[in-house]
């Protein structure tokens, strides 16, 4: 511990004790490690608030660090730390190492990393000669002359230095050294500015009484944020790209099989035809997912539904399936052994995009979790990309209506019309090429551990499966595939009252609710429920445990059956549109009719008022009239809407007298003059 050059060891608890009972070590009451106390005594306030701020910037560079512990005690691990931390904060080693042993040697406190200006010194430290004399290397031309020394380069100097590095080549245009150098000179080393041509021109100052480009580059290269400087020039994304230090490897961050699965989609590079073989349906969606420990292929997706989460949700339910029955469904006999995986990892790794949302929130809920790549970043699933090249490569030539980079020429052939596969065949290919891969795929160069050398692990996915399985297990986790689905479904908030479950201007409801209660008049309440978004004709409702309730779609709204969410969202769009079209009409139809109706009430009004005044009747009069003046009115208005069918005229006899045989029946009253006698009584009745 006295060392400043060493490092945390691990050690068993008994090997202390041991030393403690045999005498090596005894136990202390105070920690002589603790820091001592910060004076500032006899310090400007400058040189206080510099201490203060070395500090927190070597705490904030290795605070990440320090929160690893204990794992960051391992030599192997924190060196793989430090390499990342490099990489991000573009720090050196040096400066990283020294406040990570400072901490620990310290006593473990902030403080500990207060710098310590005692043991500073001159060392490196930038020059400012005052007697002007030139120092370093003379130009050629002093030996001619000796005024032709040239400059020093001092503070000024370099703070113009700085000035012209940050504003022309720090930048992603990625100006050359010399350009920046020129654009130094012509900004800040000139006697004057003159018109040539009528433009401002700057006139410079001789050679030997500017900085040289020698002088210029040497600064550039000896400057201390090289790292930075290049993230500058090229990019942030381009530089963690192409330009990170690549030290370790995918593999290394999974720790057995199951601990990290890779999932990414890509479009395929070929067309496909219809199930009836007569129509091109473009190009198809293949989702993978691989085991980072040991490239087994664990699942996949071959579909037609855009890079989405209903394709992901697709290639996890794949990954719950048993893969000897899935082969089945297409005609593929496999044994268990071939493909043994129908369970969830640990953590997915992807790439944002459909697992970056609220739809991915539901991992969680089935043991699962994601780990995003930052944008850009493609190369932390390399794994899985490589997968897709390997995909094109091995399949390419048995697929007809493959996109050729040849066939991209005016004039050359048409590869979408050399569409063959249907959607099922081209499954079938994919299937055929993970069992391959899985079984028989050789892979190079991979980092193995020392446990696979003494077992002669074959660096095949299936071997490093079964092996990691045997002798690193404990990542897999076994779900019901229901269970899978159901959890990863989109969730919403419906609302239940006595006219169903309403969703998205949908009503659902299923006989089982209904015995319970749920569609009680006068009863509203909100419920959540699940949907699959490829078809609506059911949502479910959780009950107890893990049990779901599917709830019908209405015959009221059949016309959306069999249609996905965003069909329906569709037609209820165009139907809203229909309305919002129609509206003019109907607005104008209410005008018209408004028109109408007034016109009527006013000239009904003008009438009535006119006749009033004319018979001078007065109010009490009208009253007591009304059931007389009803009957009067209900006779005219019969005589006037009396069915009179159309016949010829009879000609009557001069005689119109009627004799009956009998005299009985020829007293009866005729139908007319009953209903004529009903009439009246009702009337009185009014």
């Amino acid at each position: 511990m006295n060392d400043d050059k060493s490092w945390p060891q691990v050690k068993k608890v008994s090997w202390l004790e041991e030393k403690i009972e045999k005498g090596y070590g005894t136990k202390l009451e105070k920690d002589p490690y603790l820091p001592k106390a910060i004076s500032f005594e006899n310090l400007s306030e400058e040189t206080i608030q510099k201490r203060i701020r070395l500090r927190d910037e070597a705490w904030n560079c290795i605070k990440g660090l320090i929160a690893l512990e204990p794992h960051i005690f391992n030599e192997k691990f924190r060196f793989e730390q430090i390499v990342e931390l490099k990489s991000q904060t573009g720090r050196r080693d040096k400066f990283i190492y020294k406040h990570l042993r400072n901490y620990w040697l310290r006593g473990k406190t902030i403080d500990a990393l207060y710098p310590n200006f005692r043991a500073c010194g001159g060392k490196g430290k930038k020059k400012n000669p005052k007697s002007g004399k030139k120092i370093g290397r003379k130009r050629k031309t002093a030996y001619i002359n000796e005024e032709l020394q040239g400059i020093n380069v001092d503070q000024t100097i370099r703070n113009i230095f700085d000035a012209a590095i940050s504003e022309y080549y720090r930048k992603q245009d990625k100006h050359a050294v010399r350009f920046t150098y020129c654009k130094m000179l012509s900004e800040y080393f000139f006697v004057e500015i003159v018109k040539k041509r009528g433009v401002p021109t700057p006139i410079l100052k001789k050679e030997h009484e500017v900085p040289s480009l020698d002088q210029f580059r040497y600064f550039l290269r000896t400057k201390d944020n090289q790292l930075q400087i290049l993230k500058d020039r090229e990019g942030e994304k381009t530089f963690l790209l192409k330009f990170r230090p690549r030290l370790s490897n995918s593999t290394q961050r999974a720790l057995g099989p199951g601990h990290i699965f890779e999932i990414d989609a890509t479009i395929a590079d070929l067309y496909l035809v219809s199930t009836e073989r007569t129509k091109i349906i473009g190009r198809p969606i293949v989702y993978i997912i691989i085991d980072v420990f040991s490239r087994l292929i664990v699942g996949f997706h071959v579909g037609l539904e855009g890079p989405s989460w209903v394709g992901a949700m697709m290639a996890i339910d794949n990954l719950v399936t048993n893969k000897v029955e899935l082969c089945k469904e297409y005609d593929i006999p496999i044994t268990e052994e071939q493909w043994p995986c129908h369970y969830l990892p640990e953590f997915f790794q992807a790439d944002r995009g459909e697992m970056e949302g609220k739809m991915s929130d539901s991992l969680p809920g089935i043991g699962t979790f994601i780990m995003n790549a930052p944008p850009y970043r493609a190369d932390l699933k390399g794994i899985v990309e490589q997968k897709f090249r390997t995909l094109n490569i091995k399949l390419g030539p048995y697929m007809p209506g493959r996109v050729k980079e040849e066939y991209r020429v005016r004039g050359g052939p048409n590869y979408v019309l050399d569409a063959k596969l249907t959607l099922r065949g081209f499954t079938k290919m994919i299937i055929e090429m993970i069992i391959s891969h899985n079984n028989n795929q050789y892979i190079k160069n991979y980092p193995g551990e020392k446990g696979m050398v003494p077992d002669s692990v074959l660096p095949v996915p299936i071997h490093l499966w079964n092996w990691g399985i045997k002798n690193k297990g404990g990542f897999l986790q076994e779900r019901e595939r229901d269970f899978v689905r159901f959890n990863m479904l989109p969730k919403a908030q419906a609302v239940v009252t006595e006219e169903g479950i309403g969703f998205n201007k949908l009503r659902y409801a299923s006989q089982e609710l209904n015995d319970k209660g749920w569609f009680v008049n006068g009863k509203s309440f909100k419920q959540q429920i699940i949907y699959d978004p490829r078809c609506m004709n059911y949502v479910y409702v959780k009950d107890q445990g893990d049990r779901f309730i599917p709830c019908q779609l209405l015959p009221s709204f059949e016309r959306f059956e069999n249609k996905s969410l965003e069909e329906i969202k569709m037609i209820q769009f165009d139907e809203d549109v229909q309305e919002i079209q129609y509206r003019s009409e109907e607005n104008q139809a209410f005008a018209d009719l408004d028109a109408q109706l007034t016109f009527i009430e006013i000239e009904e009004t003008e009438k009535t008022n006119a006749a009033l005044r004319k018979a001078g009747t007065t109010d009490a009069e009208r009253q007591s009239e009304i059931k007389e003046s009803r009957r009067t009115e209900k006779n005219e208005t019969r005589i006037v809407q009396a069915f009179v069918p159309q016949i010829p005229e009879i000609k009557i006899a001069e005689s119109r007298e009627i004799y009956h045989e009998d005299e009985e029946l020829a007293n009866q009253k005729s139908i007319f003059e009953l209903l004529s006698e009903l009439s009246e009584e009702e009337d009185e009745n009014d």
